[in-house]
C-alpha cells in the first residue's frame, strides 16, 4: 500500500504543460500537453508511427533524442523556435517544434535524454 499511496502521490503533483506551436512535426492550433513521464503508468500510448494529420485526439510517450538551440528570426515580424527529435519505445521518431511563447516556455522544460508524454497537437507531415 504505501507504493501505491506514493504514486498516487506523483500522479497528483505531475504538472501538466500546455503549449501553444509545436511542428512530423506538430503544429498546434489549440492546447497541447507535455508532461515528464511516470515510471510506472498502465495508460496506453499511441506509437509515432501510427499518428496521422487527420487524428485530433493521441498521446505519445517518447524520449528527447535531440534539443536544438533556441534561434530567432527577424524577417515578417521576428520569432523565436526550437525543436526537439522524439523517438517511442517501437523506434518511430519525429520532430517537435515550438515558436515564439511556446519556445520561450517549453526550451527549459525539455531535456535530453528525458521521457514526457505529449498529446493533443496538431500533426503536419
Amino acid at each position: 500500500q504505501p507504493m501505491q499511496q506514493q504514486q498516487q502521490q506523483q500522479q497528483q503533483q505531475r504538472p501538466t504543460t500546455n503549449f501553444n506551436n509545436v511542428n512530423r512535426s506538430y503544429n498546434n492550433m489549440g492546447s497541447a500537453a507535455a508532461t515528464p513521464a511516470p515510471s510506472n503508468n498502465a495508460t496506453q500510448y499511441q506509437p509515432i508511427a501510427s499518428l496521422n494529420p487527420y487524428q485530433h485526439r493521441w498521446t505519445i510517450k517518447a524520449r528527447v533524442t535531440r534539443k536544438s538551440t533556441m534561434r530567432t528570426w527577424t524577417a515578417r515580424g521576428g520569432g523565436r523556435l526550437f525543436s526537439v527529435d522524439l523517438l517511442d519505445s517501437n523506434g518511430g521518431e519525429i520532430k517537435c517544434t515550438m515558436f515564439n511563447e511556446a519556445a520561450d516556455q517549453f526550451f527549459p522544460i525539455f531535456q535530453q535524454n528525458k521521457v514526457y508524454i505529449i498529446s493533443r497537437g496538431q500533426i503536419r507531415v
